[in-house]
Order: C-alpha cells, then structure tokens, then sequence
C-alpha cells in the first residue's frame, strides 16, 4: 500500500502543530514485533460471505479509536495518542490527529493518506457532515468547518458544547461515539463513571443537561442537547437498523440494547408500558433476566433508562 502524504504548506499554520509528536508504544517487550496487518487479517474467523482485508496499516495509522466514512466513500480515523496508563491517565505531552485515507482506484486499499488536523488531546471520535467535522475531546464538542470539502478546516475549531467530564479514574468511560442518526441528530455515548453537565459554552449550572452515562443526542440546526438513556457502564457502539431502531453495547458488561421508547424491556419478555414520567421509561438488557432492583446492584445487568424523546423525529 503507498499513501501520499498532504503538505503541510497547503494549510493555515492553525491547522497542524509542528514536530508531532512520536506516539509512544506500550509494549514493555522491546523485542517484541507486532504481527503483520495482512497475516493478522488471514486469521481471523467471520461468516460465509464476508471477507477481511487490509485498508490501511501502521505506519500510516496508528493508535485509531473511531471512523467514519463521508460521502465520498472515505475513510476518517481519529487517533489517540494522548490517553496513557496509570498514573498518566492523559499525556499532555502528546497529540491526536485526524486522518482521511481514500481508495481512488478501487482495490479496497487506501492509495491516499491526508492529515485533516493534529494539534487536538483527548480525542474519542469523528463525524462527518454538515459543512465541516465533528469531533469529540472530553469536555468539548467541536466543529470544525471544511463548506468547500477540500480538507482544510475554514477555520478554528468551534466549542459546540462542554461539560462532558473525564473522571478521575475511569477515564476509559469519557465521552464517544459521535454518529449522525436517521433523525438528522447527532447521537454520542457516554459512560456511567464520566458524569457530566453538558451545554453550550457559558450555560449556567442550573441549566446545564444532566448526563449520567448512556445515550445522548444533539441537533445542530435547532442547538437542541437531550440525553436519551442513563446508567450505562462504559458504551462504546451504537447503530441504527434499516428501520430506525437503535441498538448499542456496554461493551464491559457484554450486552447488546436495544433503545425503546417508551417501553420496559427485560430479557426476552414482551415489552409492557412505562410507569414512569413520559420522559422517561427504564430498560433493562436484551440479555439477563433480573429484576430492575437487583439489575441495579449486579454487575453486568444495570438498568438502562430510555428517554421517549428518542423516537426519530427531524433535528
């Protein structure tokens, strides 16, 4: 695989930092060599009919913690080098970037390696959309524009909103996951440990939106913040189904949700209405059968609350 490599001249001297850093490697094996992409991608085991093969490796990626694929069938990877082991947590020594790989002759390799931006920390995800880029750096929502799409931000990244805290200790449960949905909303995860109170810059303690793990939503056009589900552990993967109905991990507890307005969902059992506020309705995994009470001091069967504000409608 080439890649090619964008100039660093085409752009404003805001856009990229000078001298990235080296990303630093864990492995306390020295001598230790990481398998090769396409020997690693023989291995792995995956139904009739699908096939694994190599779009990008190292170097020309590294450290990727989310993607997204614009229009034009790209790929965008947002890499993070600035989250770090104990006792580090988050090395301010170290930047994360954003990357924009691109197969141009179709052979399900990337032949074209851009940098969109590098002088960003605490980068969890990327999304691609509305005249610009989204990303997600705890405690901040950014966009940057880009209204030409040729890949050079417009302009400084703008603070959308704020308030998506990185707890002490799990800090692996910050903020992530940014996704735009069926509705035209823009969703995110967030986990149980990284309680935050989100709204634009400048918004008062008594208004700011209570977010306590979970799903959220945001709707660029109206700035319109709402949280749709509380008590998730650390959800790291949501997805929508040719229907509209959401679905989404907690990736340590091993479940599979599904978001249901309106409704008390437990284990397999039809779903009953809510006796809670109409804002508000509780849902427990689509795996395990304990009680909402006993979910709520087990591990792996915590209650998930479902907002009914997240039934699709136009953002």
């Amino acid at each position: 695989m080439t890649a090619t490599a964008l100039s660093l001249l085409l752009a404003p001297a805001w856009c990229w930092a000078e001298n990235f850093p080296a990303p630093f490697n864990s492995e306390k094996d020295a001598a230790a060599m990481p398998t090769p992409a396409a020997e690693a991608a023989a291995t792995m085991d995956v139904p009739a009919g699908f096939h694994v093969g190599v779009f990008a490796a190292e170097p020309d990626v590294q450290n990727p913690i989310a993607m997204a694929w614009d229009p034009r069938g790209r790929l965008w990877i947002a890499e993070n080098h600035t989250y770090a082991e104990r006792p580090v947590k988050m090395d301010g020594r170290l930047r994360d970037r954003v990357l924009v790989f691109a197969d141009r002759d179709g052979d399900g390799q990337a032949d074209e390696r851009k940098v969109f931006l590098d002088d960003l920390q605490q980068l969890t995800s990327v999304e691609v959309g509305l005249g610009g880029v989204w990303l997600l750096c705890p405690p901040r929502l950014l966009f940057v524009p880009d209204r030409n799409g040729d890949d050079v931000p417009d302009g400084p990244a703008k603070v959308v909103l704020d308030g998506f805290e990185v707890a002490t200790e799990n800090y692996h449960n910050f903020a992530n996951g940014l996704r735009f949905g069926p509705d035209g909303w823009l969703y995110g995860r967030c986990g149980g440990s990284c309680p935050g109170r989100v709204g634009p810059p400048g918004t008062s303690a008594e208004q700011r939106v209570r977010l306590e793990g979970g799903i959220w939503r945001y709707s660029p056009r109206s700035g319109h913040f709402e949280v749709l589900s509380h008590g998730t552990t650390n959800p790291w993967g949501h997805d929508w189904n040719a229907f509209g109905d959401g679905f989404f991990i907690n990736t340590v507890n091993g479940h599979l949700c599904r978001s249901s307005p309106g409704r008390i969902i437990r284990g397999t059992e039809r779903s009953t209405p809510i006796r809670t506020p109409m804002n508000s309705s509780t849902c427990t995994p689509t795996t395990g059968t304990s009680t909402p009470a006993a979910a709520g001091r087990s591990r792996g069967t915590a209650p998930l609350t479902i907002s009914a504000a997240a039934t699709p409608t136009l953002g």
